[in-house]
């Protein structure tokens, strides 16, 4: 099941997390079992990449709760979220050397752009994927 709502998960208050979210912006919640199992937040970009208006800032799904459609409902989440607010075309950043970049081609989403992030004295490939078109993203589950 896949809520919008505030709760507690390792001491992180998603109150605040909330609460501070931007125009436009919106965190889901995944749970299964009253357990919190995953996590997704989307809103505007914050970057011109592509000239896709959306952005998918953060995904995450425990490890035991992979390859059971949790990520995938998260994602469905976000898009539907984006052609509420009339946007039609977002993107998100995965490491390049994430193993999840399989998980988002299978979704549909196209390598759009690559950077390097530096932190502390580590540099970090990243890609973005974009979806130019969410409507199988939107769509009901078959």
């Amino acid at each position: 099941m896949i809520e919008s709502h505030a709760s507690d998960l390792d001491g992180l208050s998603w109150e605040r997390r909330i609460a501070r979210e931007t125009s436009g912006a919106a965190t889901w919640v995944a749970e299964r079992s009253r357990e919190i199992v995953g996590f997704a937040s989307c809103g505007p970009a914050r970057a011109d990449v592509e000239r896709l208006d959306g952005e998918v800032y953060s995904l995450y799904v425990l490890q035991k709760h992979q390859r059971r459609g949790v990520g995938r409902e998260l994602v469905r989440e976000c898009a539907r979220h984006f052609v509420r607010q009339g946007v039609f075309g977002f993107y998100l950043w995965v490491l390049r050397a994430n193993r999840a970049r399989m998980f988002y081609e299978a979704l549909g989403g196209e390598a759009v752009a690559e950077k390097v992030e530096r932190l502390g004295k580590h540099d970090f490939a990243e890609i973005a994927y974009g979806w130019r078109d969410v409507t199988g993203l939107v769509a009901p589950a078959e």
